[in-house]
């Protein structure tokens, strides 16, 4: 019965009440016992550390996790087990945390509120940062995180003092205001294997400068990049399907935007207020943009769609009096050029003049961004991987250059007559016969819109060669 009473003033000292549980219940569930000044439950073969408390007179700093306690592994942190520490809890965070390999979970609010934490090391084996785990540490400057975390939960960092987050590829989810308020926030990188950001993920965080959505990602959700002030630059991955609800709402730092093709819908408001967006580039995915999601955004001056006119609600362009929509001229369902479409005038897109292309070489930053990691690293004339375009071809025809499979094919002609082949938008081509190669081609017709998609000889034809050209338009 001495080990049982032992509990029990522990418990009383920890909670400041007395204990009236009866020994029988105690004995039969996982009790919280002490080790040290640490508080932990043993569940099996592994321990669970539930708190810490001094009975001392002066605090003790807690630096260092053990990785065991009773000669068994500590697997878990528990829910709120280090939360907002106190003078009576007799206890603080040390200004640098270490975490041991053996910690696969870190529970929600485990570390919250620790005001003097500065520097957080994660262990390799946690799998899993719960909801709140880390919220308001407004001194937290820099967090180190495991090889193997997934999961990053619901406002796993809200409000820390962060400045540089660098995520593992191993993480594939980031809950809902994850790092929103990490106000000091100005390097981020996300896990190439994300596959789910959740809404106001990085709202206000204020100073980030740079961010790289990965390809991987599906949608990014509302309010993700909400009030992101001094961001300039975003690359948007070429799987994102959906962009949200204020999803870079006053993003005033950013100046280009460039939409993949992969992405149907832009949430209302989505790029509201972005004071000195100039350029935005739109795929020719995109089917439906809601209201007012270019609101306010006095600086545009060219909003350059990539396919056929969408959808679209109120106020899309409400007080961007400077803005001159551009299409092209093979796509569908835009008004006759100069009349207005969301109440803004249109005119044609010659695309291959208007993309930014800062090294001048003739490939738009975008599409080496895209495939090369950036917007200066493409060589344009060495051979991609298909092993006869170059990049230059490559990207003129519309081609994924990393792709060994990525060519211009042509179909073969139905009965000697219709030919068909893979089109981008923005190309125009022309086809081109011959019946012997050594006396070479004849033009059959040129400047085929890409909206075509083919060509069909008037005359059959027994036996012959085609040849097809692809150009921007």
């Amino acid at each position: 019965m001495k080990t049982v009473w032992a509990i029990l003033v522990k418990l009383q000292l920890r909670f400041g009440r007395a204990c009236c549980l009866p020994v029988l219940f105690l004995l039969s569930a996982a009790a919280e016992v002490m080790a040290g000044s640490f508080l932990y439950t043993v569940n099996g073969d592994t321990v669970t550390i539930t708190g810490y408390y001094n009975p001392g007179p002066l605090p003790e700093e807690v630096s260092i996790i053990p990785p065991t306690l009773e000669g068994k592994p500590v697997t878990s942190i528990g829910n709120s087990a280090f939360y907002n520490p106190s003078p009576m809890s007799g206890y603080m965070i040390a200004s640098s945390l270490t975490i041991p390999d053996s910690v696969t979970n870190i529970g929600a609010q485990a570390f919250g509120k620790n005001m003097n934490l500065k520097n957080a090391i994660i262990g390799n084996g946690v799998v899993s940062i719960g909801d709140y785990a880390f919220s308001s540490c407004s001194s937290m400057t820099n967090v180190t995180m495991g090889t193997n975390v997934k999961i990053i939960g619901n406002s796993a960092f809200y409000w820390c003092g962060l400045t540089d987050a660098t995520m593992p590829d191993s993480v594939t989810s980031i809950g809902a205001s994850a790092f929103e308020q990490c106000m000091s926030l100005t390097n981020l990188t996300i896990g190439a294997n994300v596959t789910n950001v959740g809404i106001s993920a990085f709202k206000s965080c204020f100073f980030l400068k740079s961010v790289t959505v990965p390809d991987r990602v599906i949608s990014i959700g509302s309010s993700t990049f909400y009030q992101c002030g001094q961001l300039e630059n975003i690359t948007i991955g070429t799987n994102v399907t959906s962009i949200g609800d204020s999803a870079f709402y006053w993003c005033s730092g950013l100046t280009d935007v460039n939409i993949p093709g992969s992405v149907t819908s832009i949430g209302t408001s989505a790029f509201n207020q972005c004071g000195n967006l100039t350029n935005v580039i739109i795929g020719a995915g995109v089917t439906n943009i809601g209201n007012s999601v270019f609101q306010f955004c006095a600086g545009l001056t060219g909003i350059y769609f990539s396919g056929n006119a969408p959808s679209f609600g109120s106020d899309v362009f409400l007080n961007d009096t400077s803005a001159t929509v551009y299409r092209l001229a093979g796509a569908t369902g835009w008004p006759t050029v100069p009349d207005e479409w969301a109440g803004r005038p249109t005119a044609l897109w010659q695309q291959q003049q208007q993309q930014p292309d800062s090294d001048s070489d003739g490939i738009p930053d975008a599409w080496e961004q895209v495939y090369f990691g950036g917007t200066t690293n493409a060589n344009p004339d060495i051979v991609c991987s298909n092993g006869f375009n170059t990049v230059r071809e490559a990207y003129i025809a519309g081609l994924n250059p990393n792709d060994p499979q990525s060519a211009l094919r042509a179909s073969a002609p139905v009965g000697g007559k219709i030919l068909g082949w893979n089109t981008v938008s923005g190309r125009v081509y022309s086809v081109y016969w011959t019946t012997n190669l050594l006396s070479g081609f004849q033009c059959l017709e040129s400047n085929i819109p890409w909206t075509q998609g083919g060509f069909t000889n008037s005359t059959v034809v027994p036996c012959g060669y085609y040849k097809i050209n692809v150009q921007l338009e």
